[in-house]
């Protein structure tokens, strides 16, 4: 094989990209898994059936309702910037390939 026809077929040679992309898809779908928890977790905690502990407060006046809720809600801001960014990161990939 000449020079020019292997440096031609490692150019062309998608593999890793692909690889990359199958990678990407999973941690996608793992953020996913997640984001479904964590919003099944908020909306318990929205649905009023934890309003007993709302009240209960602790010396610093914040009580583990509060607690929880904003665990859970910077939780979810923090896995929707992850898949906004594997999303990105897979646009970037498909770009690759396409050139």
């Amino acid at each position: 094989m000449t020079k020019r026809k292997i440096l031609l077929n490692l150019l062309l040679d998608i593999r890793k990209e692909t690889e990359l992309l199958v990678e990407i898809k999973d941690i996608l779908d793992e953020i996913n898994i997640i984001l479904s928890v964590l919003e099944t977790q908020n909306k318990l905690l929205q649905d009023g059936k934890f309003d007993e502990y709302k009240e209960q407060r602790r010396p610093n006046g914040l009580s583990h309702f509060d607690d929880a809720h904003r665990i859970v809600v910077m939780n979810i801001i923090d896995f929707m910037r992850m898949k906004d960014q594997a999303r990105e990161a897979q646009a970037s990939v498909c770009i690759i390939c396409t050139i």
